[in-house]
């Protein structure tokens, strides 16, 4: 019962924190300052981050080690991207 409740209040802190990288990339993309696409990119890159790392902690627990496997490489690949358009926009 209680890692139903831990599941649940990681399910319920992972929606919230998919909702507002959404409506943070939505705000850079359709506002004003065209230069500001770049941090929506970034935002919807953290956002694939954040799905894979649910995906993989589910997979974990569910047992389903390929499927665990396939969703480390997307947190892999999108911390590679995230990480890198970082350090070309900020040197």
């Amino acid at each position: 019962m209680k890692e139903n409740k831990s599941y649940k209040a990681l399910r319920i802190g992972t929606n919230i924190i998919l909702i507002l990288l959404i409506l943070g990339a939505i705000q850079m993309f359709f506002d004003e300052n065209y230069t500001n696409d770049h941090f929506g990119s970034l935002i919807l890159i953290a956002f694939w981050l954040v799905i894979g790392l649910f995906g993989f902690i589910s997979n974990v627990r569910d047992g389903n080690k390929k499927f665990a496997i396939f969703d480390f490489v997307l947190v892999i690949v999108a911390l590679y991207f995230l990480l890198s358009s970082c350090i070309n926009y900020f040197y």
